[in-house]
Formats: structure tokens, sequence, C-alpha cells
């Protein structure tokens, strides 16, 4: 699911992208109301277009930026900051986002772990076979 992440007086908020689109501007009836004197009354907008994201500049005063870089129109990628005046929005795919799997649980902390003298292994050809197979 796509999503926009601001932090807006201390408070960090989420708001999912909707098939609609997200408003962003100063005036209340934007979906996410950024109120500074520098943010224009309708700043941008994000939308849907197919499974990509895309932010529009509404023609405000100040501009819109991708990653520090002004743009009119920009298609997002996960991890993009979106500079509407002072506030810096964080567009997140997580249909982009890969699994983290928890090395921990794979490969076990050397205190949790004992070790293993190689004389105290006693392999037979057979196992070292089987290795070289695996490898």
């Amino acid at each position: 699911m796509a999503r926009i992440t601001v932090t807006i007086q201390g408070e960090q908020r989420t708001f999912p992208i909707t098939e609609r689109g997200i408003t962003i501007g100063r005036q209340l009836d934007n979906e996410i109301v950024l109120n500074h004197a520098i943010v224009s009354r309708k700043h941008a907008r994000v939308e849907l277009r197919g499974r990509r994201a895309w932010v529009i500049d509404l023609n405000s005063r100040n501009g819109v930026t991708v990653n520090r870089l002004r743009v009119k129109e920009e298609q997002l990628n996960d991890g993009d900051v979106i500079g509407v005046g002072p506030f810096e929005l964080v567009y997140e795919d997580r249909a982009a986002q890969s699994v983290v799997l928890d090395d921990n649980r794979y490969f076990p902390v050397a205190s949790e772990s004992q070790a293993v003298a190689a004389h105290e292994l006693q392999l037979q050809p057979s196992d070292l076979q089987a290795f070289y197979q695996l490898s």
C-alpha cells in the first residue's frame, strides 16, 4: 500500500494514498493540511496512475521538490522525499520494499553457539561428498 508520512507539529502522521489521490496544502479541505505561510492553499496533489504514484505541483507559489529537485510533475519511488514549504513528506510504497529476514534466526550470534574443533567433527567421506554436492 502506498502512503505519505509527514511530521506535523512534532507528530508523525501517515496518510494512505487512495484511488482518489491526496491533496496537500494550507486550506482545511486538503487531505494533508500544512499550516505554514509559504504553503499554498492548494499546493500539490499525489495521485495513482495504475500502480505508480505521481506528485503534481498545483501551480503553487513556492513549488514542490522531490529529493530536493524542483518538479512540476514527477513519478515517485519508495523512499522519495517530497518538499512542500518547510515540510518533508516521505513516500512509501510497501509493495516495493523487500522482505527483511532476521539474521539471528538463521545465523546465531557467537555467544549462543558452541565452537567445535575440527578434530571433534569426525566426518565420513560420504559427508564430504554430500557437502561438495550442496556447494
